[in-house]
Formats: C-alpha cells, sequence, structure tokens
C-alpha cells in the first residue's frame, strides 16, 4: 500500500522526509497536484536542489523521519488553522534528505456545494487569519534576520500562499 511505498523508500534513501504524490479529485475529474513535483522519482534532494517540494504544503502524503522531527523539535501550531503549512516549511529547511516518488499516496476529494472544507471555506474569518498568519511565517522563514533570503526562491512570498490568498481576495470582491 501507500504507507508501504513511502516507508521503503525512506529507509532505501535514509531520507528526512519522504512523499508521494496526491491525486485531486472530483465528480468530474482526477490529477496529480502538484504535476511538476512528482513527475519523477527523485531520491534524498535537498530542497535547494529541488525547491518544488515547497508547493507541497499540506501534510498529507509525507512521512517524515522521527529521529529528524525530534532532533529540530517540529510541531504544529496547534492554535493555528491550517497549521501544516509551518511544519512542512520549516522541515523542508532543515531536512538533509527528500524523497519524492510519483507514486499516489493520497487521495484528496474535492467538494462542491455547501460541503466545502476547511481549507475551501476561504471566506471564513479562521480560515482568512490562518492565511495572513502563513505569510507572516512564510517572510519570517524566506528572510534570516540580516534580511537576506534563505530559501531558493526567486519571490518566496509566492510560493502557494500568494496564490491562495489571491483567491481569498478575488472571492471577496464578488461577494455581495
Amino acid at each position: 500500500g501507500a504507507v508501504g511505498k513511502l516507508v521503503a523508500k525512506a529507509e532505501k534513501t535514509r531520507a528526512d522526509i519522504t512523499m508521494g504524490a496526491r491525486v485531486k479529485f472530483n465528480a468530474r475529474t482526477s490529477y496529480v497536484s502538484p504535476t511538476h513535483t512528482f513527475e519523477q522519482y527523485r531520491p534524498g534532494v535537498t530542497a535547494a536542489e529541488f525547491p518544488a517540494v515547497f508547493a507541497v504544503i499540506a501534510i498529507h502524503g509525507k512521512l517524515f523521519r522521527a529521529s529528524f522531527v525530534h532532533k529540530y523539535h517540529l510541531a504544529f501550531q496547534e492554535t493555528l488553522g491550517q497549521e501544516d503549512f509551518a511544519f512542512s516549511y520549516i522541515a523542508y529547511h532543515r531536512a538533509r534528505r527528500i524523497t519524492v516518488i510519483p507514486d499516489a499516496v493520497y487521495h484528496y476529494r474535492k467538494r462542491g456545494g455547501s460541503g466545502d472544507s476547511l481549507t475551501q471555506s476561504r471566506l471564513k474569518i479562521p480560515t482568512l487569519v490562518g492565511r495572513f498568519v502563513q505569510i507572516e511565517t512564510t517572510l519570517a522563514l524566506a528572510y534570516g534576520v540580516d534580511g537576506k533570503r534563505t530559501t531558493p526562491h526567486r519571490r518566496p512570498f509566492r510560493t502557494e500562499f500568494g496564490k491562495r490568498l489571491m483567491r481569498h481576495v478575488v472571492k471577496l470582491r464578488r461577494a455581495p
């Protein structure tokens, strides 16, 4: 199964983080997201060598080596919705080896209508607050205290979060 694939690759590559493709689907379609991250097998890379990992902030579909999590005291921000963002982003920065496998290990159903998930409820105050905290966290992680960039991204504020925030802004402009 999916967990077995992640464990086997993690053991083989001694990766701190092992991630597999996630398939998003609804009643009409299904697709790997983001496609460019999971196009090919990448054993034991760093985030600097393969910055496309930053496009995958959700915690699902990943396996973290316990000793790695303990060494860097990685934890979720419990008071924040969408707390997987900061956890994943910090983990990518710390990881010496990240293994990316193209095999689907997670299937994510995108809901339609009124049954939106937490991350699809874009105009609710907790979701908006969470997004702004993500932006603050992104900037704090992307730039050191000296103001120099700490990530390989040319425009780190656009890594997934800018797109997510703009979806909120566009939806707000259309709201009655």
